[in-house]
């Protein structure tokens, strides 16, 4: 059975895996390129290729895949023989170093940080609000005065020519993004002055607790300090609490938010 230079891609993104594609088709390099979008469709590739067909070279790995953490696809693909020796490489674009530190921990041989790209995403209501997603690869260098607008270029993956000219859409800028982030509804949050607390559920009665907020959609706002995950937070009924107040929580259905936009 001969064996050719090969890479597996493990990411969701399918824009992504198209740049990368164009990415090694530009390098020169004789290496065959395989992509898959989730864990699970790639350890069946791996094993519909075992003892069969060449195993991929390397493994080239989103450590935050949208269904299966990276230290979850580690812990499977190790406790295969066959597939044991395979390197692989953890890649993400959130620069944290318990990533780093889990990569290593489960097995992987490499762990590189992506340089950040602004993604776009671009939902077409004439055709059935079918989204195309992108990135940002060139705009002007200031902003219009009169308008306050700033010019910019988008690619998107358009392989069926679904998107003609003159076609109108709604793009949406993924400014920041944060794998795994604690969040909260907005409306849990109380402000006083420049604090902001919630109240929890501790033993049956509330209990404020000052929280420390990090970036926001509209729809939910990021948790950094004094949460862990695991506490009953109070959504409705806040406006008479004070601490030590008897509390009966009951699950409560969140409403559909709105997301932050900005029209022109």
């Amino acid at each position: 059975m001969t064996s050719y230079a090969s890479i597996l891609l493990i990411d969701h993104s399918l824009g992504e895996c198209e740049r990368f594609r164009q990415a090694l088709r530009r390098s020169g390099l004789d290496v065959a390129l395989y992509t898959e979008c989730d864990a699970e469709a790639a350890l069946r590739f791996l094993a519909n290729r075992a003892g069969h067909e060449p195993l991929p070279s390397v493994i080239l790995l989103d450590w935050h895949l949208e269904k299966t953490r990276g230290d979850t696809f580690m812990t499977r693909l190790r406790t295969h023989s066959c597939f044991a020796s395979i390197p692989v490489v953890a890649f993400t674009t959130a620069d944290v170093s318990s990533d780093l530190t889990a990569s290593y921990a489960h097995g992987a041989n490499g762990y590189v940080v992506k340089p950040g790209e602004t993604e776009a995403l671009l939902t077409v209501k004439e055709l059935s609000g079918r989204m195309f997603s992108g990135t940002i690869t060139r705009g002007t260098l200031a902003l219009d005065p009169a308008t306050r607008t700033l010019l910019i270029e988008v690619d998107l993956l358009n392989r069926d020519h679904a998107l003609q000219p003159g076609t109108f859409g709604e793009i949406t800028l993924l400014l920041n993004k944060k794998p795994n982030a604690l969040e909260l509804p907005p409306s849990s949050i109380l402000l006083n002055g420049k604090a902001k607390t919630v109240f929890l559920v501790d033993q049956g009665t509330a209990k404020r607790v000052q929280v420390k907020t990090g970036i926001t959609d509209g729809r939910w706002i990021e948790i950094i300090e004094e949460l862990t995950g695991g506490e009953q937070v109070v959504v409705v009924g806040k406006s008479n609490l004070r601490d030590g107040t008897p509390l009966t929580p009951s699950p409560y259905t969140l409403r559909e938010g709105t997301p932050s936009m900005q029209r022109f």
